[in-house]
């Protein structure tokens, strides 16, 4: 009776990685697979990253070799588990079976949606901006309109904010405590309240979402064609006025046609007015088609040196005379 009682209460008992994807602040995160985490493969150049490394490894594989050790040495080994298993995610969710598990995420919109209205609640995917730690939190990428935004979702109990941590250390925490303060304060009260994401960018890593579109091609939405026109009493703003926020699109097209006006420029046959005679007519043989322009882009005289038509023309008059 005894045995059957002691094997109920192990069994009812959550494993770390189990516990720590269940937080609020952690729900970007998802369980990375055991054998990954024990494979010493996938944990290379890790170590220089994170403080106390095996024993941050034993925490996250429920190996409570270090249960007798004073509270503030489990904290610290607390904080560098959460850190080591961020940067292990970011390995693991670029493998199949990792992109699966957030595939199942990505359908549910755990990662929250897209807040441009135009791309109509997309689901947004999770970026990271940097691949090392501490340099940038987490951010949301929309396949819709291909954009980045800051992660505000809303959790599943529908539950209020109450202390959003920023995974991933102390020196984190502090960095963002500010942050995380101010996000308490004003997400406080009501059903419906966001709940903000501090994750470190890193555990996700730069490469995830746009891998994760290359792999599920089919989870590849329409891009986004509907763009706001602004109206003043019904009537379109001129693109001159300066309340008009510039569309996107237009500073792209803009460089299209510079770079082009840049090329036809630079391909034009001079003519008299440059003051250079224009090219001849016909073709009588390899050598009758040059013109003064074009050897005075090529002078063997001045050294192989680029001499202006009008130069030329200057010198050839002088030659004659």
């Amino acid at each position: 009776m005894s045995e059957d009682s002691s094997h109920s209460s192990d069994d009812s008992v959550a494993s770390w990685i189990a516990s720590f994807c269940q937080e609020r602040q952690n729900q970007f995160f998802c369980e990375v697979e055991r054998t990954f985490i024990e494979d010493g493969f996938n944990l290379y150049g890790l170590r220089p990253y994170v403080k106390h490394f095996k024993e941050s490894l034993d925490i996250i594989l429920d190996k409570n070799s270090h249960a007798e050790d004073e509270e503030a040495e489990q904290e610290e080994y607390q904080q560098n588990a959460e850190l080591l298993y961020g940067l292990i995610h970011s390995r693991y969710i670029i493998t199949m079976h990792g992109m699966e598990t957030m595939c199942e995420k990505y359908q549910r919109k755990d990662f929250g949606v897209c807040p441009r209205v135009m791309c109509e609640g997309q689901a947004v995917l999770p970026v990271g901006t940097k691949d090392e730690p501490y340099q940038a939190v987490v951010r949301v990428f929309c396949p819709r309109c291909q954009q980045l935004y800051t992660p505000s979702v809303i959790t599943r109990r529908q539950a209020v904010l109450s202390g959003a941590g920023y995974s991933g250390g102390r020196r984190q925490r502090q960095v963002f405590s500010s942050v995380s303060s101010s996000a308490s304060s004003t997400s406080s009260g009501g059903e419906n309240s966001s709940t903000l994401i501090l994750m470190d960018g890193a555990f996700i890593g730069t490469t995830f979402p746009h891998l994760f579109l290359m792999t599920f091609e089919d989870k590849v939405p329409p891009p986004a064609r509907d763009v706001y026109i602004p109206r003043v009493f019904g009537f379109r703003l001129h693109t001159t006025n300066k309340s008009r926020v510039t569309p996107t699109l237009l500073p792209a097209l803009h460089h299209i046609t510079a770079s082009t006006s840049s090329a036809a420029e630079a391909h034009r046959v001079p003519s008299k007015a440059d003051g250079c005679d224009p090219p001849a007519s016909g073709g009588g043989g390899a050598g009758k088609g040059v013109t003064a322009s074009n050897a005075a882009i090529s002078n063997e005289d001045s050294g192989g040196g680029v001499v202006s038509p009008a130069k030329h023309k200057r010198r050839r008059t002088e030659e004659e005379s």
